[in-house]
């Protein structure tokens, strides 16, 4: 027979081990605060996009990029921020121009800026390219 003493002990030890697993999961958790990148440059363009998630991309020049479409990691969250200027982009044979397979991209313009985003055969501008599924495509 256990005595009432080591059953309070008990008791007490397994109710803060609950109250501490509901903190921890009821706990604020920090913001997640987003890398912001500046390129001028395709092959910058396509290391910052991937970067993890969330990204902020900001052109610091016209960029263009011919044959090879940007490419967004399936589950990223980017927003691309054209700041100005001008991304001219034309995917592959397949291929979108901006690829977004279950991605999510978020197009700003601080200061104006233009896309020409051209799919290869069978690819998309923006969005998915052939036998692939598009993402979220948000323009501000």
């Amino acid at each position: 027979m256990v005595s009432n003493y080591r059953q309070g002990s008990r008791a007490r030890i397994a109710v803060s081990a609950l109250l501490i697993g509901l903190l921890a999961v009821l706990a604020p958790t920090p913001p997640v605060h987003a890398a912001t990148f500046t390129v001028s440059t395709f092959a910058a363009l396509q290391s910052a996009v991937n970067s993890p998630s969330p990204v902020t991309v900001v052109l610091a020049a016209d960029i263009t990029s011919t044959g090879t479409g940007l490419t967004l990691p399936t589950g990223s969250d980017v927003t691309l921020d054209l700041n100005g200027h001008t991304l001219t982009l034309t995917g592959g044979a397949d291929q979108a121009g901006i690829r977004t397979s279950r991605a999510s991209l978020t197009i700003e313009a601080t200061g104006g800026g233009t896309i020409n985003a051209t799919g290869g055969r069978f690819g998309s501008g923006v969005g998915g390219a052939r036998f692939g599924p598009g993402g979220t495509t948000t323009v501000n």
